[in-house]
């Protein structure tokens, strides 16, 4: 059973990007509730639907910082990769952290625990 049935995923785009204020009507912190207490956490197929779902919301809050623009393309990489990995860490799941760190890697993100079972 998952330790908690939401997360609120956020990102303070004017920290790491004072240019991205243009585009924001007001300062707040851009957020996103993400739903998982339908997932099985414990096996490959609920943790990587809860991947997609942590991913398409950290592109969701930083999206104001999505452009063509080389510096704001990196502030966007930037900012989707600091709300993943703080999304990560709330979840506090191994099986999840164990797919994010394989993802980073460029890895077949599979944890090694639903490798063990047949």
């Amino acid at each position: 059973m998952n330790k908690l049935p939401l997360l609120m995923l956020t990102a303070t785009l004017a920290a790491g990007a004072p240019f991205a204020q243009a585009d924001m009507s007001d300062n707040s912190p851009r957020q996103v509730l993400i739903h998982y207490a339908d997932l099985d956490l414990a096996g490959t197929p609920g943790v990587s639907v809860l991947y997609g779902r942590l991913r398409n919301a950290a592109q969701e809050v930083c999206a104001p910082l999505n452009a063509k623009d080389p510096e704001r393309a990196s502030a966007f990489k930037h900012c989707v990769a600091d709300a993943m990995s703080s999304a990560v860490t709330q979840v506090d799941q191994p099986a999840l952290s164990s797919y994010y760190r394989a993802k980073l890697q460029g890895r077949n993100a599979i944890p090694p625990q639903t490798t063990a079972r047949k």
